[in-house]
């Protein structure tokens, strides 16, 4: 009788721990894939780390879009569909930013015609990053190819690509 009594008094919360585990496993089942999903925004490349972003021409400020004489004040910009693509890159080796790089970049739809264009230098509190405005409509996947001539290394250039393709809303 007093072995049944133990039974049943270990029981519930062996069940609470039964169900704490089983949550816990949910948790991470739902959790783990969504990390996993997340960009890294750099790519690694013949000696380079390219950082890259992609900003809705529309979150640029007024004044961004009207300096003269730049790549800002672009038509491209003012299209409903515009999107800033812009690049950081840095020497692999060294971790140090490179100034003077002659970028190119297409972007490519999953459907539908490529768009090349230069990606201009622009300085920014004394960093220098690279970018330029592309038509990407919502919900199409892109793949954006960037040809990078550095000035300082003689030889080929370097290629490299990531993918983009607007988060969910």
């Amino acid at each position: 009788m007093r072995l049944h009594a133990l039974r049943s008094s270990a029981s519930p919360r062996l069940f609470g721990n039964s169900l704490r585990w089983v949550v816990l496993l949910v948790l991470l089942a739902c959790v783990v894939p969504a990390w996993a999903e997340v960009p890294s925004q750099s790519v690694r490349q013949d000696g380079l780390v390219i950082y890259y972003g992609v900003l809705p021409a529309e979150l640029l400020s007024r004044h961004e879009l009207n300096a003269q004489g730049t790549h800002m004040s672009s038509r491209n910009a003012l299209r409903s569909d515009a999107h800033h693509v812009v690049i950081a890159l840095f020497d692999a080796k060294t971790g140090q930013r490179i100034h003077d790089a002659i970028v190119t970049a297409r972007v490519i739809p999953l459907s539908g015609a490529p768009e090349e264009a230069a990606l201009k230098p622009m300085r920014i509190n004394d960093s220098m990053s690279f970018g330029n405005f592309f038509r990407l409509e919502t919900d199409t996947p892109y793949v954006v190819h960037l040809r990078i001539r550095r000035a300082d290394v003689a030889g080929k250039d370097v290629e490299a690509q990531f993918r983009y393709q607007h988060p969910t809303r």
